[in-house]
């Protein structure tokens, strides 16, 4: 059977527990460098450097726990054949995330199976088994990928029972519909999508809009939540807004609320904001064009310039050459396309 380090040596247990089995190459590897004074190291492409590089970032002395775990499921995943994590640096980046959370595991490592030969299914179904007594939400596994610790931690805290409004550090005051909406939240979506979508659906927005939210700069926009709070219900009552329109309106309202710390969002409408906004993106283009004009010679290619009848129709055809910055500025902002530099 193929090993990881040898395709001619025998697959081998995870622990060194029988005199009997002599453990291959990649477990004494695993050992060696789990026993060894580890020195900060580079990932240098081979499996060595990267179990280097991953143990010497976690202390012998301080939460040794974290350090046993990261060994624990190295062996095992190796004794269950799962060579493709193994081999992949962001997938032995997830055992190192799930190490952290050593001292919180809800069962024993050494109980779970493979029951797919998929890579990510395989780290699914592991980081379930290790964490989830309860069930938890699936988009969540997304974040031992990722490297917020607190999200991670949110899974764990799920896993073990507790209630979203319970969870650590949450940035968002959620109602009872948005902690339900956060947990059945679709698989794909980040933490910060989620929160967002979540907001926005207790806040009464259908299935659109709250996809449009949470996909917009809102699930970036963090660090005065008392005012984007307001923008998420403002945009929670419309029945849809195009998330290109809508990215152009929160631009505006970034800008806006540091220039203002008072600006509001009482009695805003839509329209009259999608106004303001398109008025401050011509003056920003301006103010670019301005700092930045340039002009160059015309080709000297021949204009278009004719005229056509169609169902009774004249169709007027023209081009026009641009010739200077401030003329491409006004021609990407008026076409709404980046020709115009930004």
């Amino acid at each position: 059977m193929e090993t990881l380090l040898q395709a001619t040596v025998q697959e081998a247990v995870p622990q060194i527990k029988n005199s009997q089995i002599r453990p291959d190459k990649y477990t004494l590897l695993v050992e060696e460098i789990y026993q060894a004074h580890n020195k900060p190291q580079r990932y240098k492409g081979t499996i060595a450097s990267m179990l280097w590089m991953f143990f010497s970032k976690m202390s012998k002395k301080r939460n040794s726990w974290k350090r046993g775990t990261f060994r624990m499921l190295l062996l095992h995943l190796h004794s269950e054949g799962c060579y493709t994590i193994l081999r992949k640096i962001e997938y032995v980046e997830v055992l190192s995330n799930m190490s952290s959370f050593g001292n919180r595991l809800v069962r024993d490592i050494n109980d779970w199976k493979k029951e797919t030969h998929e890579a990510e299914k395989q780290l699914q179904s592991l980081i379930e088994f290790c964490f989830a007594k309860y069930s938890t939400p699936e988009f969540l596994v997304s974040s031992f990928y990722g490297g917020s610790k607190k999200y991670m931690l949110w899974y764990v805290q799920l896993g073990k029972g507790s209630s979203v409004k319970e969870l650590s550090g949450m940035e968002i005051e959620l109602t009872s519909r948005m902690a339900h909406e956060f947990k059945r939240t679709p698989k794909g979506y980040s933490v910060p999508q989620a929160l967002r979508r979540a907001q926005a659906i207790g806040y009464g927005a259908n299935k659109v809009i709250a996809e449009t939210i949470a996909w917009s700069s809102l699930s970036r926009m963090y660090g005065n939540e008392v005012f984007w709070n307001t923008v998420v219900h403002f945009f929670a009552k419309h029945e849809q807004v195009p998330l290109d329109k809508m990215g152009e309106v929160l631009d505006y309202l970034s800008f806006s609320i540091r220039e203002n710390q008072m600006y509001s969002m009482k009695g805003r409408a839509l329209n009259a904001l999608i106004r303001q906004s398109d008025q401050w993106h011509r003056r920003m283009y301006m103010q670019r064009n301005a700092e930045n004009y340039v002009a160059w010679k015309s080709s000297k290619i021949k204009s278009l310039n004719y005229k056509i009848t169609r169902n009774d129709v004249v169709v007027h055809y023209k081009t026009v050459e641009l010739l200077n910055s401030q003329e491409l500025y006004e021609e990407g902002y008026d076409m709404c396309h980046c020709v115009a530099p930004m």
